[in-house]
């Protein structure tokens, strides 16, 4: 960038923490200058905005700052009624960017909420999520865990442990484990926010999809984690194989000293289709190239009509193409196997 673009983009970041242009603005602002090689100021008059004009974030606070004053004259200092405004109040100064005064507000409505309510209220609870938040955001990480533990225990105790709201703490307190390096126990509250999520929202549900998605990166950043996992634990995982089933299965593997997989194909609990990516995902969890948790879930979908690749980018997933020369050997034999049972019989 040339230093007089340099010099618009400090500008417009100062008018924005200021709260005296919006997000739109700006933008709009600083390729109208670049273009025109023109002043910022000159660029805000062309397009019809100058900086003394009030932003819509500033009229919501102003108008917000007119009703926690009006309401303070009605109820005074400590009804619930000025909690909720304060609790809004924040909400606008977070949108903002003013974390300060944001968290002033957040702490004024838990306050009030906590000597009308008790210590263990959800409302107390809701305070302190988002104090926890601003925390968080601050790198203020020691406060931020005291604060989330507190709020799990409230929620669970209202709750019961399998609730959204407590997936939703979990989530929170694995986010701020993965901000200090604190990896593995992120992932554990990861996987048992997901476990919650699956249980009272169902396999589908948005907030399922994009909880994989961030564990896919995550995994990721961690590099690769090798597991052992046997094809029938998979299976059963994965909701295409009950667990009575594989019991079956396996005791006619033995008598027949036949691979399980092929007996699962021979009794009709599994078509070859289905076991194919299966094995799939047996191979690249021992390569280290995908962690089962994903793995299990893309074959859910395997299940249902999806291939194993578009399973996997479903949920944010992309590992390098599938370079293991004993995955290559295994698809290459699947063919001659399906070929050949298609041809004699099993």
């Amino acid at each position: 960038v040339t230093s007089e673009d340099l010099e618009a983009v400090l500008q417009v970041q100062n008018k924005l923490e200021e709260g005296s242009i919006g997000e739109s603005q700006a933008v709009e602002a600083l390729r109208t200058s670049s273009r025109h090689r023109i002043s910022l100021d000159e660029a805000l008059a062309r397009i019809g905005r100058n900086t003394t004009e009030t932003s819509p974030g500033e009229l919501v606070l102003q108008q917000l700052a007119a009703e926690l004053q009006q309401a303070e004259k009605l109820h005074g200092p400590q009804n619930r009624e000025i909690a909720n405004i304060c609790l809004k109040l924040g909400e606008a100064f977070f949108r903002n960017g003013n974390l300060p005064l944001a968290e002033q507000h957040y702490r004024r409505a838990l306050q009030i909420f906590e000597k009308s309510l008790g210590q263990r209220n959800l409302k107390v609870a809701s305070c302190l999520s988002k104090i926890g938040e601003l925390s968080t955001l601050q790198q203020k990480f020691a406060e931020a865990e005291t604060i989330y533990w507190r709020v799990l225990d409230i929620t669970q105790s209202a709750w019961g442990t399998d609730h959204p709201d407590v997936a939703h703490c979990q989530n929170a307190l694995a986010q701020l484990f993965e901000a200090q390096g604190r990896l593995k126990e992120a992932e554990q509250f990861y996987l048992s926010a997901l476990r919650i999520m699956e249980k009272v929202g169902g396999s589908d549900h948005p907030e399922i999809i994009d909880t994989l998605r961030h564990l896919a990166s995550f995994w990721l950043r961690q590099g690769k984690k090798p597991e052992r996992k046997r094809l029938g634990d998979l299976l059963v995982e994965s909701d295409i194989l009950s667990q009575e089933q594989l019991q079956h299965a396996l005791q006619q593997s033995l008598l027949s000293s036949a691979p399980l997989g092929q007996t699962l194909v021979r009794l009709n609990y599994l078509t070859e289709m289905q076991l194919r990516p299966a094995l799939q995902a047996q191979l690249l969890i021992g390569d280290g190239v995908l962690p089962s948790p994903i793995a299990s879930r893309a074959l859910r979908l395997t299940a249902a009509g999806q291939s194993f690749d578009e399973a996997l980018r479903n949920f944010g997933w992309e590992p390098d193409r599938f370079t293991s020369q004993e995955l290559r050997t295994l698809i290459a034999a699947a063919e001659h196997l399906m070929t050949a049972e298609v041809a004699l019989g099993f």
